[in-house]
């Protein structure tokens, strides 16, 4: 009799760990944490995030940073976002922009903000057939595409993000996708401010881009992403600077080329709304031209006909 009980209470032990290691998810692979993720963020109707590209240079002694910071809340459908965005490039000079988009069909109509320097906003607006220069801030979308491409990704442990205990993975983005992820961070088209073009027929020989996610375990969503694009963005500067026999000695350092993107406030909005200001504001194009002289407008009118 008691060893009969003996063997029933061993069996129940044995079962009882067993059912709490697959609780605890020994059978959960960072695939399945990943697929969970993409699922997850597929229902999403609204979101808050912030997006961060920093990136620095060297050049001949002398280092540069350009930083771009979006925050913004977005509803995913039909779009409507409202941004505020800073623009720091070099030291040069800085801008903060206030933007709201909002979609009507296939359009868009986009009201941007520009702080006076005295506390007031210079607002215009603009219909656009589709997101154009703005769509690497869509977080929506950026997020997508991120969470597509990722592949081979590692648990890595919990991780503080703003507050939320949240497991982190790291893996890459793979060559055959690095084009797409590339188009959407919106990095080349900063390289190119600089007159550097041509960088983005390298990445075929560029291999795999390193990234992380954060990942909220309670609801699989992503509470952040950072793709650390530095080393990456060395080797082509030295493919392209090779290149040329003119250019082939410049020492050119890539310092950092980071974009990180932290999501928040998931599902907790159902309407953004846009000031009288913006909505009454004049188009872009008459916003430019009251800007400048009618001798201004027609020595810009005429370059432009000139360089078409």
């Amino acid at each position: 009799m008691n060893k009969m009980l003996t063997k029933t209470l061993a069996g129940a032990v044995v079962l009882a760990l067993s059912l709490a290691l697959c609780a605890c998810g020994g059978s959960s692979s960072p695939e399945d944490a990943l697929t969970r993720a993409q699922a997850a963020f597929a229902d999403v109707k609204s979101m808050h995030y912030t997006i961060d590209m920093d990136m620095g240079f060297s050049a001949d002694g002398e280092s540069m940073e350009m930083n771009t910071t979006a925050e913004a809340d977005c509803i995913v459908d039909p779009i409507m976002m409202d941004m505020d965005m800073t623009m720091d490039m070099m030291g040069l000079f800085d801008m903060d922009l206030k933007m709201y988009v909002v979609q009507d069909g296939s359009s868009y109509t986009m009201y941007t903000g520009m702080d006076n320097g005295d506390g007031t906003m210079s607002w215009s607006k603009d219909t656009l057939d589709d997101l154009g220069d703005i769509a690497q801030y869509n977080g929506k979308a950026s997020m997508d595409i991120y969470l597509e491409n990722g592949s081979n990704f590692k648990e890595i442990g919990a991780e503080d993000v703003d507050g939320v205990s949240a497991v982190r993975y790291d893996g890459v983005i793979s060559q055959d996708s690095l084009k797409s992820v590339m188009d959407t961070s919106g990095v080349l088209e900063q390289y190119e401010s600089l007159g550097l073009e041509g960088m983005e027929d390298l990445l075929d020989e560029m291999g795999d881009l390193p990234v992380s996610i954060w990942l909220d375990p309670d609801s699989d969503l992503p509470v952040k992403y950072e793709m650390d694009m530095t080393q990456m963005m060395q080797n082509m500067m030295n493919k392209l600077l090779a290149e040329e026999e003119e250019t082939a000695d410049i020492g050119f350092t890539v310092d950092k080329c980071v974009i990180t993107m932290v999501c928040s406030d998931y599902n907790t909005m159902s309407n953004i709304e846009i000031p009288e200001e913006a909505l009454n504001a004049d188009s872009y194009a008459d916003s430019v031209q009251d800007l400048l002289t009618q001798e201004e407008t027609e020595a810009m009118e005429e370059a432009m006909e000139e360089a078409a």
